[in-house]
């Protein structure tokens, strides 16, 4: 009778329209899982962690990390001087989890403005609580859980900047934008996308006064970027947020063959790149970065960019051949990997994230035809989706999924709108109540 009386609770619940009535349940299911995952696996360092922890040090030094950008070392050094370095770790989880949950309602709010619909929007935002291939980078020191939430955090504003023509969304937008961005260099992909979209906005009716604050917030990101490209240029002589994608460059020159020392103009340097491709080629990555750091002691980090740049530049044919073989190969990746739990519950190929990235296309133009209106917010979602996976494919060596994850909350909301477009005869027609964004 209990049993029951719960499932015609949570029927109520799941159909209600009202908005508290449903983040009451959510926000309890949200509780449950980060205290559990806090309880299960506390926090974990990876490979990467110690990174940012050295990074903080060098950058209160008053120099530039050659590595990592300033974000999330600031983040840890400012919990570690309020918490000290024996409460660091479980402060930083603690911290990310408590951003996670605040998250949830504007995913919520996002799905419920895509989809249209509660019961949708109840079931993909307790997915989006549960999911560990997501709330389990929370107990991880690394940039992932703020990747995951900020995304959610930048494109709802966004999306509220728009439809409700809200100037603090916009604010909040421009902030999130460049957080991003010096979090991770990997955001700079949004810069563009979002610039084009704010322009296209800027010269429809309605949408210029928006459109110009849109505009500012990617402009000033674009200006603090590029005065933080300067800074490490003037340190490092190449100019880029981080190293780190000099060394990507390194890992995927050696997996593809594509190292060529008849362009290397550094003769020292040439030499010792021809005596690395004498050698056996390794079978993992981990030897890739044990070569790069060798050749860092000896050589400037201006050589070694330039060097791979001009090998990049001579096979670029067989870079792009590369690169689409590597999303093929990448397709029975899990796209819901976590380094946190030991077994992955859900799993879903990146072979999926594809084909829904292909029939969502097809979804969008097809609605283009029969309504004759364009959803710019679906287009800048599915374009963002796109944007990231070239990324991760041309610009990555390893881990896609783990780099893929930011745009997962993307990919989710796609899949709710198509399914709240499939109780509507699968497409949306003019006489149907259900609009696209």
């Amino acid at each position: 009778m209990k049993v029951s009386k719960f499932f015609e609770s949570l029927r109520v619940v799941v159909n209600s329209e009202e908005e508290n009535v449903q983040l009451r349940w959510i926000y309890g299911i949200a509780i449950i899982s980060v205290l559990l995952n806090l309880t299960l696996y506390g926090w974990k360092t990876l490979a990467d962690s110690g990174g940012y922890i050295d990074a903080w040090n060098v950058f209160i030094s008053g120099d530039i990390d050659w590595g990592r950008t300033p974000v999330y070392p600031f983040f840890l050094g400012t919990l570690r001087f309020f918490v000290g370095s024996n409460l660091l770790y479980w402060a930083v989880v603690c911290v990310q989890s408590f951003i996670f949950l605040l998250s949830v309602r504007y995913f919520y709010r996002l799905t419920k403005i895509f989809s249209g619909r509660s019961s949708i929007t109840f079931w993909f935002t307790v997915f989006y609580c549960l999911v560990p291939g997501i709330v389990s980078w929370n107990n991880a020191i690394l940039t992932e859980s703020l990747a995951v939430t900020g995304s959610v955090f930048l494109f709802y504003f966004a999306v509220n900047g728009w439809i409700k023509s809200q100037v603090s969304s916009l604010v909040g937008f421009g902030i999130c934008l460049c957080f991003l961005c010096m979090l991770r260099p990997s955001f700079l992909y949004l810069l563009p996308i979002f610039f084009c979209f704010w322009l296209v906005a800027f010269f429809l009716k309605k949408k210029g006064r928006i459109a110009c604050y849109g505009l500012c917030g990617v402009i000033i990101t674009i200006g603090v970027v590029l005065c933080y490209c300067f800074a490490f240029q003037k340190k490092y002589g190449v100019f880029t947020p981080s190293g780190i994608g000099t060394l990507n460059q390194y890992c995927i020159a050696r997996q593809r063959n594509l190292l060529n020392p008849d362009v290397i103009e550094n003769p020292a340097l040439r030499g010792d790149i021809e005596r690395i491709l004498q050698q056996e080629k390794p079978k993992t990555v981990d030897p890739f970065y044990t070569e790069f750091s060798d050749l860092r002691t000896r050589y400037p980090l201006e050589d070694i960019h330039n060097a791979l740049s001009a090998s990049v530049k001579s096979n670029f044919g067989l870079f792009l051949k590369e690169a689409i073989n590597i999303a093929g190969y990448a397709g029975n990746r899990n796209v819901f990997d976590s380094y946190v739990t030991k077994k992955t519950l859900i799993k879903v190929k990146l072979n999926v994230i594809y084909f829904l990235i292909a029939i969502y296309a097809i979804f969008l133009v097809i609605n283009i035809c029969r309504s004759r209106k364009i959803p710019y917010l679906s287009i800048l979602m599915l374009v963002a989706g796109c944007g990231s996976l070239v990324l991760i494919f041309v610009g990555a060596q390893e881990e896609w999924s783990r780099l893929l994850l930011p745009s997962v909350p993307l990919f989710l909301l796609m899949t709710s709108q198509m399914l709240s477009a499939s109780g509507l005869k699968i497409m949306i027609r003019k006489e149907n109540d259900f609009e696209l964004k």
